[in-house]
This record gives C-alpha cells, sequence and structure tokens, in this order.
C-alpha cells in the first residue's frame, strides 16, 4: 500500500473538507479557506521515521517491554504528527478514550525527550506548542471527513470489540480539542459551530477514561459491562 509521505493526504484532506461542511448546511466564518491551505501546507517539518499509526492495539507487551507490531502505514512523517498521539489521544484509532489528568503530558514529555536529541530547536516550548496544535488541526480535519458522514446514525468505531466509543462520542472529543487552537481562529470557530449546530443535538455521552483507569464498581464500568454482554455500547 502506498505509503503516507507519497501521498498529499494532509493537502487533500484540506481541499475536501470545505465542500463536507457545506453539506451540513452550516456558516462557515471567513478565512476558513486559507487556514485550510496553511494546514494543508503541514508536511515534513522535523521528519522521523513513524509506524504511521501509534495505537494501544498496534503494540505488544512482552518481558522485554513494549514492542511495535503494526508497520503498513510507516513512513518519515513531521514527529508533530506523532506527537499528537501523545495529547489527542491516538489521533487514527478506534480504541480512544480520556486518559487520567497528567497522564497525556508525561507521555509527550518522554516523546520529547526523545526528540530533542536529534532537534535541539523543539526544547523551545514555544516551537513545540505551536508544532502540536498544527498536528491537532490536521488529524481533526481527517477525523472530521472520516467519520462526519457517517454520524447520521451513531455506532462503534469497531464491530466487535467492547467497550468502544461510538462515531459520535469520538468526533464530538475531536472538535472540543481543536476549537481553542489559536493559530487557527477559523477553524477553531467552525469546531465550535460543529458543536453546537451538529453535535449539540446528539444527546451524546462524553467520552469516558480508559477502563483501566476507572474505579472499580463504579457505576460508568458497571454500565459498560452490562452493555458488552448485550453486544452494544452504553455509557
Amino acid at each position: 500500500m502506498p505509503s503516507w509521505e507519497d501521498e498529499p493526504w494532509i493537502e487533500q484532506n484540506s481541499t475536501d473538507l470545505l465542500p463536507l461542511l457545506d453539506r451540513t448546511l452550516i456558516t462557515v466564518p471567513k478565512g476558513l479557506a486559507g487556514e485550510l491551505a496553511e494546514i494543508g501546507a503541514v508536511g515534513a517539518e522535523y521528519p522521523a521515521f513513524t509506524p504511521g499509526d501509534t495505537c494501544p492495539d498496534n503494540n505488544l507487551l512482552t518481558p522485554d517491554g513494549l514492542r511495535l507490531i503494526d508497520f503498513e502505514s510507516a513512513c518519515f512523517q513531521s514527529v508533530f504528527l506523532t506527537a499528537a498521539y501523545c495529547r489527542m489521544p491516538f489521533s487514527t484509532c478506534w480504541c480512544v478514550f480520556r486518559l487520567p489528568a497528567g497522564l497525556a503530558e508525561k507521555i509527550e514529555h518522554a516523546f520529547r525527550a526523545e526528540i530533542v536529541n536529534a532537534y535541539p530547536e523543539l526544547a523551545d516550548d514555544a516551537v513545540w506548542q505551536a508544532g502540536m496544535r498544527r498536528a491537532i488541526a490536521v488529524w481533526t480535519v481527517d477525523a472530521t471527513l472520516a467519520l462526519l458522514p457517517r454520524t447520521l446514525e451513531d455506532g462503534p468505531l469497531h464491530p466487535t470489540r467492547r467497550p468502544v466509543p461510538t462515531r459520535r462520542q469520538l468526533l464530538e472529543h475531536r472538535w472540543a480539542m481543536a476549537s481553542t487552537l489559536e493559530e487557527f481562529p477559523a477553524l477553531a470557530a467552525t469546531m465550535r459551530t460543529l458543536l453546537r449546530e451538529i453535535a449539540g443535538g446528539w444527546g451524546t455521552p462524553p467520552l469516558q477514561r480508559y477502563p483501566a483507569f476507572r474505579e472499580p464498581g463504579s457505576d460508568d464500568l458497571v454500565r459498560e459491562l452490562r452493555s458488552d454482554r448485550q453486544g452494544l455500547w452504553i455509557t
């Protein structure tokens, strides 16, 4: 399969978002087209090799430590596109839940500590944070294109795995994170409009924590176990 670095997927996504938003009948702010063109230009700044899909289910815990086992999307791309998996979290995954407060920051810090060995300038907080916000914009556009057309009816992101978030839950979570991107005010305003005019009518429960971090016996966990036996996702 073609490598991500060989396909202009970021540019294509940025081109395709406006027609999709037109079909939702929401009013997009002035300046969005220009910001999408800027987002589409985010390429291989600070490139590094990556498996391309660094999700929890693409890793294996072994006696010798963590091992990556899924490389079909491997490529060289911006370190920010990989680092965003720490913060969003897991930009292209189906197995996405919330992390406990502070844990995402610790993961990101560990990742960044290795990256600055190759790119010392990324020790500058202003450079790092701006790059991370650009990457979150890229992945949010990608998620919106992939999931918004499939939200007329909600459903689980994986056909058999439970617990798992629904399409609407994940998309609402992505939009909320992107609604504060200061580099892209028109995109952030669009995300807030989507949250209000589209997600506002869904009545979707918020994304829950990863099961490993929930209190045993909590109401959320009990409801998930019951829904799992029924083959449903209920929060």
